[in-house]
């Protein structure tokens, strides 16, 4: 009775029942990513919650920090004049280690539902638009896990964006994106986890710049969100229907590559 919240970073495939079974008991829950296997257990999830009247949370953790707060501000000021392409990439080896989940269809593995859940949002926060998938390529490990992934998706007004997501040999992790406007890009290197390092690179107008912004860590900022979230009953841009469009994003990818649904 005491507990308010739960943590569900159990592996993807006991998203969905953990944390369905927790709102039912009463508590708020902060789901790790990828929120589901696909968007029918997402969608259930969020009516559970729903039901219970409970919150139930995704955990993009960098979702939070002041540096994707300020490309969100940067993005939504129209000082890149109107937007025109998205390109999003994060890519880190994962080891075909026995037993990992991240390579384990059955438990919700594969590069796209552990990296390329990033880029998808990242493009999805920044746009504010549900995308539409044009084109799909993915490479199946003999497991049947899709180890690298690159998918074009083309958004309502006209914004294309390129998504990929890499976890075979040869990579060092890498996670940046580059929005282009008419009147300028921005390139974000690491916001991912830019307390270990990141930059913003603008150029507007004709000027150049190239800085980095101070804060703590992107869970210390989670946090603080979640606790603000639970007690003062505000709304918070990972919960509702976007975990749910996410994962939509994530089954049409899969759909165009040929893999089927997971």
């Amino acid at each position: 009775p005491s507990i308010d919240v739960i943590y569900n970073a159990l592996t993807p495939h006991l998203h969905a029942e953990l944390s369905i079974m927790a709102l039912e008991a009463g508590k708020h829950v902060l789901c790790e990513k990828p929120f589901a296997m696909n968007a029918e257990e997402a969608r259930r999830m969020v009516e559970a919650g729903e039901r219970a009247g409970r919150r139930i949370i995704e955990a993009f953790h960098d979702r939070y920090h002041p540096v994707f707060l300020y490309l969100e501000d940067l993005v939504a000021s129209r000082r890149l004049g109107r937007l025109m392409s998205f390109r999003a990439v994060f890519n880190n080896t994962i080891p075909p280690v026995e037993g990992d989940f991240r390579r384990t269809a059955r438990m919700g593995g594969g590069v796209l539902r552990e990296f390329g859940c990033y880029p998808v949002h990242w493009c999805r926060s920044l746009v504010r638009e549900e995308p539409e998938v044009i084109s799909a390529e993915a490479t199946l490990t003999e497991d049947g896990v899709d180890e690298d992934a690159t998918a074009l998706l083309r958004f309502p007004s006209g914004v294309l964006a390129e998504i990929e997501a890499r976890m075979s040999p040869g990579w060092t992790m890498y996670a940046r994106f580059h929005i282009v406007g008419d009147r300028g890009s921005v390139e974000a290197i690491n916001s991912l986890l830019p307390h270990r390092g990141h930059s913003i690179i603008e150029r507007i107008d004709g000027g150049l710049r190239e800085h980095t912004l101070a804060g703590g860590t992107t869970f210390d900022y989670q946090l603080a969100m979640l606790v603000e979230a639970v007690t003062s009953g505000r709304p918070v841009p990972t919960e509702g229907a976007d975990p749910i469009g996410n994962m939509a994003i994530i089954d049409a990818i899969y759909a165009a590559a040929g893999i089927g649904r997971r």
